[in-house]
């Protein structure tokens, strides 16, 4: 479980596999935080139910996938989720992220995304830095649109 503050709010995130959860009273997914109520006050958030994610325990960050950007949001600090800063860009400005995944050691994050204007196998993997967001090795035209991606060690 994760405590910040940031002035007078405090926001309190629990981190396990049941990150969402559905609210009977909104009638939609709200992160559990605060006892499952939306975060009121803290602004607008990309990040939803549906947004690819991974989380790092060794980084202490959860890397979230919007469009073609890679978002990081630092949970151990007091860096609210609506200011999560632009880790990596991948692809075109038409690129959809739809996979995420950690090497074993946490060191590198794979990106798995589609170009939708592309012909034939518009699916791409981009291996980054998990600190520093910088793309270590692109694999592109690999597979269609990706659904899920896996990694395992040779």
């Amino acid at each position: 479980m994760v405590v910040t503050k940031s002035g007078s709010i405090y926001q309190k995130v629990q981190l396990h596999a049941a990150f969402w959860r559905m609210s009977d009273e909104l009638g939609k997914p709200v992160l559990v935080d605060n006892g499952g109520k939306t975060m009121a006050g803290i602004g607008s958030c990309n990040l939803t139910a549906e947004s690819p994610m991974v989380a790092s325990r060794g980084y202490y960050a959860l890397l979230y996938g919007d469009g073609n950007k890679v978002y990081r949001w630092n949970y151990t600090t007091s860096q609210r989720l609506d200011q999560t800063s632009v880790h990596a860009t991948v692809g075109s400005a038409q690129a959809v992220i739809t996979g995420l995944e950690l090497s074993s050691d946490q060191k590198e994050t794979f990106v798995a995304f589609y170009e939708p204007e592309e012909k034939g196998l518009n699916g791409h993997v981009w291996v980054i830095d998990t600190d520093k967001g910088t793309i270590l090795r692109k694999y592109d035209n690999v597979c269609y649109r990706p659904v899920k991606i896996m990694y395992k060690k040779k």
